[in-house]
């Protein structure tokens, strides 16, 4: 499959030039698109998620499909710099505990079609490891060059 990466300054540009069928295809977070989905404007194929998204269960995920090497999460983080001091980390994460069990937190994060999880430091810098590896993978073998 050849993929043209068309750049854009908003997605809501993006979203009006694919409704107007300027763009025959995109990757698109689920809050401003799932108006146009359940409204049939749109047809949206899979989603990137290891598991169905609560906000549209009826669409596959993309292993459903047969591609479970595109299975990708985008991760949101707080990050501090490397020479804080473990007594602030430690502040800062039983800080960030009780988000855990916010029902109303939960819920939000599950509307924009995506999951709480809530990682520690030592986790989380697994995350950012592993996602490192995989897309630096990713640029090497496909000879990808950064654009200006």
């Amino acid at each position: 499959m050849e993929i043209t990466h068309v750049p854009y300054n908003s997605g809501a540009q993006a979203i009006v030039d694919l409704l107007a069928d300027r763009l025959d295809a995109m990757f698109l977070v689920v809050p401003p698109i799932k108006q146009h989905v359940e409204s049939g404007k749109l047809v949206a194929l899979a989603t990137l998620n290891a598991t169905r998204v609560e906000a549209l269960p009826n669409i596959p995920t993309i292993t459903e499909i047969g591609r479970p090497e595109m299975t990708s999460t985008i991760w949101f983080g707080y990050l501090a710099p490397a020479k804080t001091p473990q007594l602030v980390i430690d502040k800062l994460v039983s800080a960030f505990a009780p988000l855990k069990s916010d029902a109303a937190l939960r819920a939000r994060v599950s509307e924009m079609g995506a999951e709480l999880s809530l990682a520690g430091p030592a986790e989380f810098g697994k995350i950012i490891e592993a996602d490192r590896a995989r897309y630096g993978k990713i640029v090497a073998e496909g000879n990808l060059a950064t654009q200006n």
